[in-house]
């Protein structure tokens, strides 16, 4: 698929028109820089075209598809999370994210209490960073901005916050899906209080028990 293939019908093409006017009369067409320009209106493909490419496709399918270096696309990517997506959207992207490791596309390596793995969405990137700056946490990268580090404590804290749903439930889910693959012993007793049940999960979790907890609550 190519930019000339993507068709927006509709409400969806109305509400496309809409948003661009706004964005000219807000700014003036000539205060718009040429890549801004560009970056909000591939904002707008993506955001009204039913496929949401840029959240969903990979880099690699994307550059072909556009036509476009990756270089390029990832700084796109990063200019459209900072300047034009709102906070619900960055979430949705995190929740993308999510998805994807539920469904065991997501690249994760494991060691000394750790799990690094790699996230190329800069929405999804900056709405994790809230999340931990929430609590004082920095999150960590690696030998690029795309791998980053982080305690597992905190990855299962933050499947709590998206998971929505009681302290009970979460728990329960998440014993009853590692017991089922043989993770944990079966009638292992866990804390009442979830932040001590997470931190005695976090010490045996592997990166396979992560990616079934994740299918648990955002597996589709």
């Amino acid at each position: 698929m190519g930019i000339t293939d993507i068709k927006i019908k509709g409400e969806k093409a109305e509400g496309f028109v809409k948003e661009l006017q706004e964005k000219i009369n807000q700014t003036g067409y000539n205060i718009l820089s040429k890549t801004d320009l560009y970056d909000f209106l591939l904002y707008l493909f993506n955001k009204y075209n039913d496929h949401n490419f840029l959240d969903k496709d990979s880099n690699y399918e994307n550059v072909i598809a556009l036509k476009i270096t990756e270089t390029r696309l990832k700084s796109a990517k990063l200019n459209i999370a900072l300047k034009y997506k709102t906070h619900d959207e960055r979430r949705e992207a995190f929740l993308v994210f999510l998805r994807k490791i539920a469904g065991g596309d997501v690249k994760i390596k494991e060691h000394d209490g750790y799990f690094t793995f790699f996230i190329d969405d800069p929405a999804a990137r900056l709405e994790l960073e809230g999340e931990l700056k929430k609590n004082g946490i920095t999150l960590e990268y690696g030998e690029n901005r795309e791998w980053v580090k982080l305690e597992k404590t905190y990855l299962l804290k933050i499947f709590k916050e998206y998971a929505k749903c009681s302290d009970a439930k979460f728990m329960e889910t998440v014993k009853r899906e590692l017991e089922k693959k043989e993770l944990i012993a079966k009638g292992k007793k866990i804390s009442g209080n979830v932040a001590d049940f997470i931190k005695e999960i976090a010490k045996d979790v592997s990166k396979a028990g992560i990616v079934i907890i994740a299918k648990a609550f955002f597996g589709i």
